[in-house]
């Protein structure tokens, strides 16, 4: 599996999700990826469900969104900034 900067990934244990994570440039969660094993792809399949972070001016987390507004395993994590929110 290929990581980009600033992201990580977790493998899952029995019975767990696999998550991915990212983090912007303050080293602040902004997209959290999870997915059921066994994890076969880099990023691109649409096995997924994400969700984005939002902070307010002080860093507290604002809201926590769901891609597409639903919670299925059915985006690509190398497509989640293109998801609505």
């Amino acid at each position: 599996m290929v990581m980009r900067p600033g992201e990580r990934f977790t493998s899952p244990g029995a019975g767990q999700l696999a998550t991915r994570r990212s983090y912007d440039v303050n080293n602040r969660l902004q997209y959290e990826g999870e997915c059921l094993p066994p994890v076969q792809d880099q990023g691109g399949t649409p096995s997924w469900r994400i969700k984005r972070y939002e902070y307010d001016a002080g860093g507290r987390i604002l809201s926590i969104l769901w891609a597409d507004r639903n919670q299925e395993f059915d985006k690509a994590w190398n497509l989640r900034a293109t998801y609505a929110y």
